[in-house]
């Protein structure tokens, strides 16, 4: 693929993303998105900090970079603690760390020299690019910035984690006792899941054969299996659910949007959610779905601390699976309306821990979706003189869709646990 430069409209090369977190819009980064380069991420939070792009009409504007304040360890800019959004140049590297230690872990460099990251014409860079690199080529960058030694009036105080959240950030101490101690072969209980499902169907023209039949299969799912505790491989106890319609915002004749609250163990109230929703607009082709998957992850969450659950937000990230299952009969735009790409969606998924379904005909493009960690693809067959979405209400797509809720309920392969403070 390539992006043309709105600048001076040259067509560059797209950088290869291999080995490096590439963004091209307001993106969280945290440990679940850099695991992937070194154990050191598990010093990382989730997230740890916010990177946003220039206003648009700052032609050639910097990055900003805004670090989590519940972040276990500080962020640190070329070493330095920041506490404050703070602009990024060509050359920085960004890490976690103990600024009055000198303690530097998993260092990403700003904007490496790469193929692709920079027009050719004028040398507009629409990218923020962070390639990972060694401590010692970290101190090497602070020592050409003359930067060794860290201000003793910048050192920042820090403070330990509350002790709730203590229980679920083990030190590196605890970690080797309980790799050493023998686990006890007992049989496990087999306890009931808790999860946050958005259900995200296409409401494009195309699905309209097929939309009514489409809703009572997942409210068939929702009643038979999802609120019946006594039903045969039925991992869920505890659910909250949400439907979200999405459309093409190249098309100016019906939303591209259509979003409700969570309900809560509530089966009537999600299926009055689903029959409220309605085909509209020109049908074009390809969706927005990139753009509605951003906007789903990227919610935000509820307070760990807080008394009620926020309806507009996923629960806190360890409380509950976050679960999107996508329904559509269309292939979907390659960028999003700010110019975003998969490898931005990627990140977006990755750092709130989005567990992606995805219910379409055999495509490519999903094939490509379906790289996300964690995520699953079920190819629907599309059968002599039916159509995309005819095939999608199937009755027989129940039972996919049971097979799926059970592996997305299964835990990860990688604990969320933070090793800190570093102290």
């Amino acid at each position: 693929m390539s992006w043309k430069c709105p600048k001076d409209g040259t067509e560059n090369p797209d950088p290869d993303p291999s080995g490096l977190i590439i963004m091209r819009i307001k993106t969280v980064i945290g440990k679940t998105v850099c695991q992937k380069f070194s154990t050191d991420s598990r010093f990382w939070s989730n997230p740890q900090f916010t990177c946003e792009p220039p206003p648009k009409d700052e032609d050639y504007g910097l990055w900003k970079v805004t670090p989590d304040p519940k972040a276990t360890n500080a962020t640190l800019l070329n070493g330095r603690a920041i506490t404050s959004p703070q602009e990024v140049k060509d050359g920085d590297f960004l890490s976690v760390g103990n600024e009055s230690k000198g303690v530097i872990k998993l260092p990403f460099l700003v904007n490496p020299d790469i193929e692709g990251a920079e027009c050719l014409g004028d040398g507009y860079k629409p990218f923020l690019i962070l390639k990972p690199i060694s401590e010692e080529e970290a101190k090497s960058i602070l020592a050409e910035k003359g930067m060794d030694a860290p201000p003793v009036e910048e050192t920042p105080t820090e403070e330990a984690p509350a002790e709730e959240d203590a229980k679920e950030e083990e030190t590196a101490d605890e970690e080797a006792s309980a790799e050493e101690a023998p686990a006890e072969e007992t049989t496990p209980e087999k306890r009931k899941g808790t999860v946050d499902i958005v259900f995200l169907i296409d409401a494009t023209q195309s699905m309209q054969p097929a939309l009514e039949a489409l809703k009572r299969n997942i409210g068939t799912f929702v009643d038979d299996w999802i609120c019946n505790e006594d039903e045969e491989g039925n991992p869920v106890g505890d659910w909250r659910a949400k439907v979200v319609g999405y459309r093409d915002v190249t098309d100016d004749t019906a939303p591209p949007l259509e979003g409700n609250p969570f309900v809560h163990n509530d089966a009537d109230a999600l299926k009055a959610q689903l029959q409220a929703l309605q085909t509209q607009g020109d049908d074009k082709g390809p969706s927005s779905l990139l753009d509605t998957i951003y906007h789903v992850a990227n919610m935000g969450q509820t307070d760990k601390a807080a008394e009620e659950l926020d309806s507009n937000k996923w629960r806190y990230r360890l409380s509950a699976a976050r679960v999107v299952l996508i329904f559509t009969d269309a292939p979907y735009h390659p960028k999003t309306k700010e110019g975003g790409t998969l490898d931005d969606i990627v990140n977006a998924c990755g750092c709130n821990r989005i567990l992606l379904g995805i219910f379409a005909p055999e495509m490519e493009c999903y094939d490509l979706l379906c790289e996300i960690d964690r995520s699953e693809y079920e190819a629907i067959e599309v059968q002599s003189g039916e159509t995309g979405a005819e095939a999608l209400a199937r009755p027989n797509q129940l039972e996919a869709l049971k097979k799926h809720m059970e592996w997305r309920l299964e835990p990860p392969d990688v604990e969320d646990d933070i090793v800190g403070p570093l102290d």
